[in-house]
């Protein structure tokens, strides 16, 4: 019994053997009607050199990207905010045949007339800034932003003169939140100066034209701008009141030191997921619901502990 037990063991293991060459065999005849699944490739182009800018929205990207299998490929220019080196990344990847883009332009109005001329179209997801023909756009609502941003300033100590920091007026999200903000402080009699520069010479002259106009308060309206400011002042005693967007860690710090009076946050590791949702879904063919823009909050340097500001300020560690 023991031995015929034994026999069949063997024949089991024969077949076995027998099955595994027959298919290895037949492997490069079967691999045609059975394809591997190639990931879907999503390039991003970023408005930002700094990574540090960068990586809860990226962390949110790759997040998404582990999830639902795909690739993703991060284009960094090597200057800030320069529509001329973001063109030539678009060309390339359209060229390469990327299969959806994530865009954050640097300059809305040529980004919009480079991708209608583009002889490959592909899919596009923006942020910050909507441009026509997107598949979907992740960014608050800029308006709003500005708007919340200005009442901030105006209810501390009344200041007459308001200095609006824009270090990129070619992004059409940027200037809607300063718009926004100068004319609700306009309407409530309060003197606007704007201070238009590049990234790399955004505090040049800045303390003294702020003493200068004896300005109170200064706002701006975007991460890069807001942590240069706070790290300029950081240092200085006598500094006007500080108000801005972003949480980066220098930002938050800013914040907690109170360099900073009040900053507008919302969650970029949500946007950065739900940009790469959406870019798999346009090549896959998926129109995408129609999206509500991202909330936001207003955060005081007294409110950071706060359990509903402790995800948006501190997304990694709560």
């Amino acid at each position: 019994m023991k031995h015929c037990r034994r026999n069949l063991i063997q024949i089991f293991v024969l077949v076995l053997l027998g099955i595994s060459v027959i298919l290895t065999l037949l492997y490069p005849t079967l691999s045609v009607y059975f394809p591997k699944r190639v990931p879907i490739e999503i390039s991003v182009i970023v408005r930002d050199s700094d990574n540090a800018l960068l990586n809860t929205l990226r962390m949110g990207m790759e997040q998404a990207a582990s999830d639902q299998g795909a690739e993703l490929r991060f284009l960094i220019p090597t200057s800030a905010n320069s529509a001329k080196e973001q063109e030539e990344l678009l060309q390339r990847e359209a060229e390469r045949g990327t299969d959806s883009l994530i865009v954050m332009a640097a300059d809305s109005q040529k980004m919009q007339k480079i991708l209608e001329e583009m002889s490959v179209q592909l899919p596009y997801i923006t942020l910050e800034s909507s441009i026509k023909g997107e598949r979907a756009y992740f960014s608050p609502d800029n308006c709003q932003v500005g708007q919340q941003l200005a009442q901030a300033a105006l209810e501390a100590d009344s200041d007459r003169k308001v200095m609006l920091i824009n270090s990129c007026p070619s992004s059409q999200g940027f200037s809607e939140r300063v718009q926004a903000a100068q004319e609700i402080l306009e309407n409530a009699g309060v003197q606007v100066i704007l201070w238009t520069r590049s990234d790399s010479r955004l505090t040049d002259g800045l303390n003294y034209e702020i003493v200068r106009q004896k300005v109170g308060k200064v706002i701006a309206f975007d991460g890069a701008s807001t942590q240069k400011i706070s790290e300029y002042y950081a240092q200085r005693e006598n500094r006007p009141e500080l108000y801005g967007v972003g949480c980066t860690g220098e930002i938050v710090a800013g914040l907690e030191q109170s360099v900073l009076s009040a900053i507008a946050v919302w969650s970029e590791y949500a946007a950065g997921y739900m940009a790469v949702e959406e870019a798999i879904h346009s090549v896959r063919g998926e129109y995408p619901d129609s999206k509500e823009p991202l909330r936001f909050s207003i955060v005081r340097g007294d409110e950071i502990y706060e359990p509903e500001n402790q995800k948006l300020l501190f997304p990694i560690t709560s």
